[in-house]
């Protein structure tokens, strides 16, 4: 059959099996990318009961992932944390794995698609970071990226974008037509409040805080070294708390930290569950979160969330997700920076102004409203 021929097929059906890429799903080590993808996911299996939704993992999953009654888990050789793995992933086990579960179509929320199938791909886009940043991410990975991402994006039926950042980037470095582009913010996520009253709280002084991956794109040994500028000009002790994984290329902020003389205020906790990330946002004096490049950056919603204070980069996505939520610096001038966090220690007034607009700006951020994107291009 040709596809135009199973697309028409499948729009004439009451019920799809729907194929998802679920990869990024892992119990107790999910980052930005992997809680879109879960929030995203679980909102259409309930949305949807007539549909069945086979969820494809590179590893055993927990049970929470796939607790529903339309979900089919199935585990894909092999685990791919590696590029030539990623291939091997998509190309060959996947593409296996549509045909013999005889898939409808495919979704995956975390930027990869396949070019060895002819059932419909639908696809997310986060960011083009590895094309703004190469420097920042291993030479052959960021080959993977740059030779199949265009390819993925030619052969999508339709692609998803996380901000109009995004989709601006799209249209220019690839140029995407826009009707094939749909912009669909993520929302703010619940975390469990019974969970996140046995959260210990990290530090009783007022601190600074920020959480994420530390790579070089998260900026922080620019963000340490202002930290340092900023408590040299400040009398008061004001920490600096720093929470999630050391993922790659991290030398240079423990070298910021070593060198500032503020060392023993600058606290590295490793990554945090996200009970902990809640309770510790909400006490922190503000959120900083100066990367130099992101699609989105959802610790900006979710300090919105919490009624936090935001300092953020005026580049990327982060300005047009902050809205008028946030202090604005450019995160490659470390002045800036410092100025930044000299406005939000010192002025109380202005902390408060930032919480009432963050809380406004909170109404262009729901995960209903993305599904109901996804809906209607999957079933169309």
């Amino acid at each position: 059959m040709t596809e135009k021929g199973r697309v028409e097929q499948v729009a004439g059906k009451t019920s799809l099996r729907i194929a998802i890429n679920a990869r990024f799903l892992v119990e107790g080590r999910m980052e930005g990318l992997g809680h879109s993808c879960w929030e995203i996911y679980r909102r259409l299996v309930e949305t949807c009961p007539q549909h069945t939704f086979l969820f494809f993992f590179d590893r055993p999953w927990a049970r929470r992932f796939v607790d529903f009654p339309n979900v089919i888990p199935v585990a894909l050789w092999p685990p791919a944390r590696h590029y030539l793995l990623w291939f091997i992933w998509f190309e060959i086990s996947l593409p296996r794995a549509l045909r013999k579960w005889k898939a409808d179509l495919l979704f995956s929320h975390s930027g990869s698609g396949t070019l060895s199938t002819r059932v419909p791909v639908f696809m997310t886009i986060h960011d083009l970071a590895f094309l703004e940043w190469p420097q920042h991410i291993p030479a052959m990975v960021n080959r993977f990226y740059r030779f199949f991402t265009p390819r993925h994006l030619a052969r999508a039926k339709h692609v998803f974008v996380v901000s109009r950042f995004v989709r601006d980037d799209l249209i220019r470095h690839y140029n995407l037509q826009p009707e094939r582009i749909s912009v669909i913010y993520n929302g703010l996520r619940k975390v469990d409040s019974r969970r996140e009253e046995q959260a210990v709280q990290i530090a009783d002084s007022p601190y600074f805080f920020y959480y994420g991956a530390i790579h070089p794109r998260k900026n922080l040994d620019r963000v340490l070294r202002a930290y340092t500028r900023f408590r040299s000009c400040y009398p008061q002790q004001v920490r600096f708390i720093v929470a999630g994984r050391m993922a790659w290329q991290t030398e240079a902020v423990w070298q910021a930290r070593e060198e500032s003389p503020y060392r023993e205020d600058i606290a590295f906790t490793g990554y945090l569950p996200d009970e902990a990330v809640s309770t510790t946002l909400r006490g922190a004096l503000a959120l900083v979160y100066v990367s130099l490049h992101e699609g989105f950056g959802m610790p900006i919603v979710e300090a919105f969330g919490a009624g936090v204070p935001v300092l953020t980069s005026r580049t990327g996505a982060m300005a047009e997700i902050a809205g008028q939520g946030a202090v604005l610096v450019n995160p490659v001038d470390v002045e800036d920076i410092a100025r930044g966090m000299l406005q939000l220690a010192r002025d109380a007034k202005l902390r408060e102004t930032l919480r009432e607009a963050g809380r406004r700006e909170l109404v262009r951020f729901d995960w209903d409203q993305a599904v109901g994107e996804i809906l209607k291009n999957l079933e169309s």
